[in-house]
């Protein structure tokens, strides 16, 4: 915009420097002309006359060239000052990359402090609850024992009641014992001192002798009593024991089930690896084929039946597995009998490694 106004005004101000030196000189001639009269030739005021030209055209041209030089540094300031302006452009925008790619940096950093945190509490919550969960198991059993202990300290109440019932009813006994004598000591007194009174002594005996006998009934009565608590207790006792016994021999069938499972499996992977050893990859076969083997064992590791139960897709692989279940004879099988009852009949997925 400003190099369009400098070329647009130069017209004017050449124009104007014109008229400012015609003007400058007019006026020196005038001064001249009233300094001396003496009249000039009018060849020299026309040889002046063009030395001024030539000379107010010498200036325009230096004037000229000036501008042009001015416009030059002005054109060359403003390029300057654009491409200082384009370079500062380029440093905001790379500026403002950076502050976005730094921006970008503290969001994941932010996520992933986050991600961090999330699973610290995932782990602190995970740590509580095996905490939890074994302060709970503690308190069960420590609930159980305290169970067993007050069970316990019952029974030894209940025992040392029915202790304290024995020795009373033995003091009874003991007591009627001593009261039996005294009364026979009685009676023989009676018997010397009291001959005559025979009639009303043997009466008097008589009677006592029926509350002997009421007595040793009675005692009769309760020593059945006893007797029958007593059994009744020792039925308890066995019953609890057979139940006792009841548990550890399940306890033990689920273990020797446990152990006959995984012998069972043992035996089975010796199985495939000794097919696998005897099968020969048929040419056609692909990579990652499968079939599923039914074998019937019959003892000595002979094999009774092969059968493909789950085909791989392959006629020709399938041929090949059940012709090494032949040749992999004798297999390996249990030695204990009544293991290999229950190993009889083998199934099995064969899936070759190679």
């Amino acid at each position: 915009m400003l190099e369009t106004f400098f070329k647009n005004s130069m017209p004017v101000v050449y124009a104007l420097l014109v008229h400012a030196i015609l003007f400058a000189l007019l006026t020196m001639n005038l001064d001249w002309n009233s300094e001396t009269e003496t009249p000039q030739p009018k060849v020299n005021i026309v040889k002046a006359v063009a030395v001024e030209e030539s000379a107010i055209k010498a200036q325009l041209e230096k004037l000229k060239k000036a501008e042009q030089r001015r416009i030059k540094k002005e054109k060359e300031r403003q390029q300057k000052l654009e491409k200082e302006a384009d370079k500062a452009r380029q440093q905001r925008v790379q500026e403002e990359k950076r502050i976005a790619e730094l921006e970008q940096i503290r969001k994941l950093e932010k996520q992933k402090l986050a991600q961090e945190k999330k699973h610290r509490l995932e782990e602190l919550a995970k740590l509580e609850k095996q905490k939890l969960e074994k302060e709970k198991k503690r308190i069960v059993e420590e609930k159980r024992l305290q169970e067993l202990e007050i069970k316990r300290e019952a029974e030894v109440k209940r025992q040392q009641e029915l202790t304290k019932t024995r020795e009373a009813e033995e003091k009874q006994l003991a007591k009627t014992r001593e009261e039996q004598k005294r009364l026979e000591e009685k009676a023989r007194q009676r018997k010397i001192e009291e001959e005559k009174r025979r009639i009303a002594v043997a009466e008097k005996k008589r009677r006592e002798a029926a509350e002997k006998k009421r007595i040793k009934q009675e005692e009769a009565r309760r020593a059945a009593e006893e007797k029958s608590r007593l059994a009744e207790m020792a039925a308890e006792e066995d019953a609890r024991r057979q139940a006792e016994f009841a548990e550890e021999e399940a306890q033990i069938t689920e273990e020797r089930n446990k152990q006959t499972q995984s012998t069972i499996r043992q035996y089975i992977a010796l199985i495939q690896q000794k097919v696998e050893r005897n099968w020969r990859k048929p040419s056609t076969a692909k990579q990652g084929l499968s079939c599923t083997v039914f074998v019937r064992l019959i003892p000595g590791g002979d094999v009774a039946h092969v059968e493909i139960v789950k085909s791989s897709g392959d006629g020709i692989f399938d041929s090949s597995v059940e012709k090494a279940v032949y040749k992999a004879v004798p297999l390996p099988v249990p030695p204990d009998p009544n293991l290999f009852e229950r190993f009889r009949d083998v199934k099995f997925v064969f899936k070759p490694k190679t």
